[in-house]
């Protein structure tokens, strides 16, 4: 995957703003899970972030970015506040739970009032609806977009309640699986934060059978499994 994407990487000059970024965005996530932060981070400063800045799809691409490294332990400086201009913008789109869902994390997390808004303007927006829409919006998107403003403010508890809540029907709201993929990254950080390892270890549990090549998440299980007393049953980090 990381070496393909790196070959065909010359080829991408013209396409549009979002083709481009967004394959990026994929090596990026090739190389967060090796654990190579630095050029992560230079990816993400040079081909993912700053094309299109006012482009929905590369906001929601850096908002992603930007979350993962964080939940991987890295300081992304003041990254956020630059996005955070531009989804300050999207306060009544609307046009999919999904992507409200990741202008109000990435707003939450660069300590911006407009958060509470675009929240607010959810709720409103979901009253509005009807039929499958309005289930969607009230089954999934609510409870999921108040668990991802309790952690990006770092009341975990709440996050696992109301992200939980909504995971299992998630593949609702739209985006890729490797996009919706960050919401159960947060909750399960949300989890272990919260102290609630042994659902912490569940989760992990069924993640690595699904994927049991992933370092991320055998770096995950590491301290979970030995906060536990479960470390002669680690996965091998190999």
């Amino acid at each position: 995957g990381l070496s393909f994407l790196r070959e065909m990487s010359a080829t991408w000059t013209e396409l549009n703003s979002f083709m481009v970024t967004h394959n990026w965005w994929h090596l990026a996530l090739f190389e967060l899970e090796l654990g190579h932060h630095d050029e992560v981070l230079r990816l993400y400063d040079r081909e993912i972030w700053g094309v299109a800045k006012d482009y929905t799809q590369d906001q929601i691409g850096a908002v992603s970015l930007l979350a993962r490294l964080e939940l991987a332990g890295v300081d992304v400086g003041d990254r956020w506040q630059d996005v955070a201009g531009y989804l300050a913008q999207r306060l009544d789109d609307h046009a999919l739970p999904f992507l409200d869902m990741q202008y109000l994390y990435g707003l939450a997390r660069a300590g911006r009032p407009e958060a509470d808004a675009l929240m607010r303007n959810m709720q409103a927006h979901a009253a509005s609806l009807d039929g499958a829409a309005l289930a969607v919006w009230e089954r999934v998107c609510l409870p999921a977009s108040r668990g991802l403003l309790a952690h990006a403010r770092g009341d975990h508890g709440t996050a696992v309640e109301e992200l939980g809540q909504a995971l299992p029907r998630l593949v609702e709201i739209g985006g890729s699986h490797a996009q919706r993929d960050l919401f159960s990254q947060i909750h399960l950080d949300a989890l272990i934060r919260s102290g609630h390892l042994s659902g912490a270890q569940h989760v992990l549990q069924q993640q690595l059978h699904g994927q049991p090549e992933s370092l991320r998440l055998k770096r995950q299980a590491v301290g979970v499994y030995t906060a536990l007393g479960l470390g002669s049953v680690l996965p091998s980090l190999d």
